[in-house]
């Protein structure tokens, strides 16, 4: 679901920005630069915001759902 979602913008989100850079600067000298570092500015936000979700995330205190590896050998 969330690694789903976030590649998807890994997709769309840089190339978006690209092609927005792109098209508001038509008369700027820098104009190529600029855009492609909008986009690689744009691909870290990304990552960063994944990151920042994946360490956030609630982990339960016990993985196995409150048995331990004894208690499962006794069934």
């Amino acid at each position: 679901g969330k690694l789903f979602r976030y590649s998807i913008l890994m997709l769309i989100l840089p190339l978006c920005t690209l092609f927005v850079c792109l098209s508001m600067l038509e008369d700027h000298s820098y104009r190529d630069e600029i855009s492609m570092g909008m986009s690689v500015v744009v691909a870290n936000l990304v990552i960063a915001s994944y990151a920042f979700m994946a360490f956030s995330e609630e982990v339960p205190e016990d993985p196995t759902g409150g048995e331990s590896a004894e208690t499962k050998k006794e069934k």
